[in-house]
């Protein structure tokens, strides 16, 4: 699942002029079980939000083996991405390909479940013995979900868990994945690693970067995978897509990978079936460098473009809502969270206007990154971080299933 895609189909989403979810009554918050959060009308959102006082700065990096062995990373080993001149064409990305055909160490019908691909966060703070100023711990995968629904196509279904302990919010996604996936996505998400494979000089997987950016006034811990670096040294975001389908996707597109404080995307651009006129696996023309910073423009550059394929792709006021839809969902999950070390569920629904927040059974934060804190509030943490207890934690942190 990589970063995550907890989508559950395509379609609208109301944006009535609605209100928050509250309770009535005289009541504590151990004492609600559902609430609710209606969404307003998208306008209200891309007053409020400014994507650019997110600025991310890069706190560290690692990596996990497909064991999930935790090791500080040298930037230097991070994959390169290759010039589109060095890369032979066509690429036949399909070979190969079978239903139960393996990505990495798991094969495509058990990576929803993937083991490896979970518990970075808490991970990190561990190893380096700190816990810094933020109010928000979590992964691109699922703000960027959130952050999502508010934009104006291809808004997914998605579910979460959620707690606020000691003054932090923790999200990630839930235990279960109940994505059914059909065998053209398998298709297309083996494509995209066979994709990653032809472009890169020495792919290495498992390599994430750790961020600390601002939405609104809390200060966010974000983990995300770098896919490639450039020889200069910019971090790249790799993708596969139809050229006629940019425009669309790109909104998504933007969002995870301005949380990761990527600076370039890199496209493989996928051919078509004359007669399906869905992917085939083929990959002929040169994939293309797109700078981050080209992707957004007013509505009316966007609106005077006769080639669609050009930049700018998304209107910086689609931007500025994401950014101001995040805000307000993180603020309201901040009011209504007691703070205690239980989980909440976080849903929103296909064709719903509101964020169901329902209070469910068992703690959200493993012990071990409980007693972390502990002895880091005390003084000892060093010690605990590089001792032999980390292995323990991190088999622990892999079953319990915080993300990256």
């Amino acid at each position: 699942r990589g970063d995550g895609y907890r989508g559950r189909g395509d379609g609208y989403r109301g944006r009535g002029d609605g209100y928050r979810g509250t309770v009535e009554g005289d009541v504590s918050l151990s004492d609600i079980h559902t609430i609710y959060y209606k969404i307003r009308y998208y306008k209200e959102y891309e007053k409020k939000g400014d994507h650019t006082a997110y600025k991310p700065k890069m706190l560290g990096s690692f990596s996990l083996s497909e064991e999930h062995e935790f090791s500080e990373f040298d930037e230097a080993r991070f994959s390169t991405i290759r010039d589109p001149a060095d890369v032979k064409l066509p690429i036949n990305l399909d070979i190969g390909y079978q239903p139960d055909i393996e990505i990495g160490s798991k094969t495509i019908s058990e990576f929803p479940e993937a083991e490896g691909v979970r518990e970075k966060p808490l991970r990190w703070l561990i190893h380096s013995g700190n816990v810094p100023d933020v109010q928000v711990i979590t992964m691109k995968g699922v703000l960027k979900q959130i952050a999502h629904t508010i934009a104006k196509k291809h808004r997914n279904a998605w579910d979460a868990i959620v707690c606020k302990f000691r003054g932090k919010l923790y999200l990630k996604w839930p235990e279960e994945d109940d994505r059914e996936e059909s065998e053209y996505g398998r298709r297309n998400s083996y494509w995209g690693v066979q994709f990653e494979k032809h472009v890169m000089d020495n792919p290495e997987k498992g390599t994430f970067k750790i961020l600390r950016g601002m939405v609104g006034k809390k200060a966010i811990l974000i983990s995300g995978e770098i896919d490639a670096v450039t020889p200069d040294g910019k971090s790249v975001e790799v993708k596969t897509c139809f050229p006629d389908k940019l425009r669309d996707k790109m909104s998504l597109t933007w969002i995870q990978s301005y949380l990761s404080g990527i600076d370039t995307l890199y496209y493989g651009w996928k051919d078509r079936d004359p007669v399906t006129k869905k992917g085939n696996g083929i990959v002929s023309r040169p994939p293309e460098f797109i700078p981050m910073d080209t992707v957004l423009g007013s509505k009316q550059d966007i609106g005077n473009l006769l080639d669609k394929s050009k930049p700018p792709y998304l209107e910086r006021n689609t931007a500025d809502g994401m950014f101001g839809f995040l805000e307000d969902v993180l603020d309201w999950l901040f009011e209504k969270l007691p703070d205690e070390n239980i989980v909440w569920k976080l849903d929103f629904s296909e064709k719903g206007q509101v964020i169901i927040l329902e209070r469910s059974s068992g703690k959200f934060l493993p012990d071990l990154y409980v007693e972390f804190l502990n002895s880091f509030n005390t003084g000892t943490s060093s010690h605990l971080s590089k001792s032999n207890d980390m292995d323990e934690m991190g088999k622990q942190f892999a079953s319990l299933g915080l993300s990256h």
